[in-house]
């Protein structure tokens, strides 16, 4: 799939860390595919590292909220947009399954507290509802 990407690291573990990190996304057009998103467990906390911004989707910008300084990325815009739409269900997945991995890890930590929000817990969304960047750089495919 394309993913949005912000000028983002190749993310490259340690030997010794290579064991506790699992790779979840890898660059396509890079020499050897090193890892785009990475998970590991720090202590009693799971890091989710990410040299891609997948909660930026294909989402419609209007050239008027750009202003005249703005107009000139514009186009930019539109085309990463184009881009990125045929993707937009197996990015929505990306982040549903980050989001699970998370709220997994969660749980297991607090077993007690995730049956008293289980219960009472109302659908989360799974869209991201944060805005795309003026600054926004081009797809990447993973």
């Amino acid at each position: 799939m394309l993913a949005c990407y912000g000028n983002g690291p190749l993310l490259i573990p340690s030997s010794e860390d290579s064991l506790r990190t699992r790779v979840i996304a890898r660059y396509n057009d890079v020499e050897g595919n090193p890892p785009a998103i990475l998970e590991r467990r720090v202590g009693q906390g799971l890091v989710i590292a990410s040299g891609i911004v997948p909660q930026y989707g294909a989402m419609h910008i209007a050239e008027e909220s750009y202003g005249e300084m703005g107009k000139r990325g514009y186009g930019a815009l539109v085309e990463l947009e184009k881009s990125l739409k045929p993707h937009e269900d197996n990015r929505l997945r990306l982040m549903g399954m980050l989001r699970a991995s998370l709220l997994d890890h969660w749980n297991a930590l607090h077993p007690e507290e995730a049956k008293l929000q289980e219960a009472h817990r109302e659908k989360m969304p799974t869209q991201s509802h944060l805005a795309l960047p003026h600054n926004s750089s081009a797809a990447r495919p993973l």
